[in-house]
C-alpha cells in the first residue's frame, strides 16, 4: 500500500504517468479479493491512485464496478492481447471499455510474455479476439483498432504532439 502511493505521488511530482499492471489473471484477482473483501480496482481506487494520469496494463478482469470506475476516473488502459493470450489470462473486455469511452491502447506488453513485439499482430489480435469473445464480428472494427495502436497509444503517453499519426512536423516510421 505505502510503496504504491509514494510511487503514486512521485509520479505525480515529476508530471509523469504512473504505470501499473491491473487485474492481469483470474487468479490474482480472487486471491486479492479473498484477501482485501474488494477488487485490486477499487482497492487502487481507494488509495486514490487512479485517475487520468494513470496507466493500467491489462484489466482482464474486470466487473462491471470496475469498468465505471476505470471510466469515472479517467485512467487509461492498456491491452496487451498476445502476453494476455501467452500466459493464459484470458480476454479483456475491451470492445466494452471502448463503446462505453475508457481510453484504451493497444500495447505489447514485455518480452517475458510475448514472442515478437510486433505492433501489427497486436492490432489484430485485438480486434480478433473482441470479435470471438463477444460474438460480434464488427466487434473492434479496423479503424478503432488503428487508432488504439497509433493515435492513443500516444496520446497516452503524452507524446500525440510528436507521434501517433501521420502529420506535417511529427516522427513517424513508415512500413510499406
Amino acid at each position: 500500500k505505502d510503496i504504491i502511493i509514494e510511487a503514486k505521488e512521485r509520479a505525480n511530482n515529476s508530471n509523469a504517468l504512473f504505470h501499473i499492471h491491473l487485474s492481469e489473471t483470474k487468479g490474482e484477482v480472487e486471491k486479492f479479493e479473498t484477501e482485501h473483501a474488494k477488487s485490486p480496482v477499487k482497492y487502487l481506487d481507494e488509495l486514490g491512485v487512479i485517475d487520468k494520469n494513470t496507466l493500467a496494463a491489462h484489466c482482464v478482469h474486470l466487473s462491471e464496478e470496475d469498468m465505471s470506475i476505470i471510466l469515472e476516473r479517467d485512467m487509461a488502459v492498456s491491452h496487451n492481447p498476445q502476453s494476455n493470450m501467452k500466459i493464459s489470462s484470458g480476454i479483456a473486455p475491451i470492445n466494452k471499455l471502448v463503446k462505453m469511452g475508457v481510453r484504451v491502447s493497444i500495447a505489447t506488453d514485455g518480452v517475458a510474455s510475448n514472442n515478437k513485439l510486433n505492433m501489427f499482430e497486436e492490432m489484430n489480435f485485438s480486434s480478433k479476439l473482441q470479435k470471438v469473445s463477444t460474438y460480434d464480428a464488427t466487434a473492434l472494427d479496423a479503424k478503432t483498432t488503428v487508432n488504439m495502436g497509433t493515435r492513443l497509444g500516444a496520446d497516452t503517453l503524452k507524446l500525440g504532439n510528436t507521434c501517433g499519426s501521420l502529420e506535417v512536423g511529427k516522427d513517424a516510421d513508415l512500413i510499406l
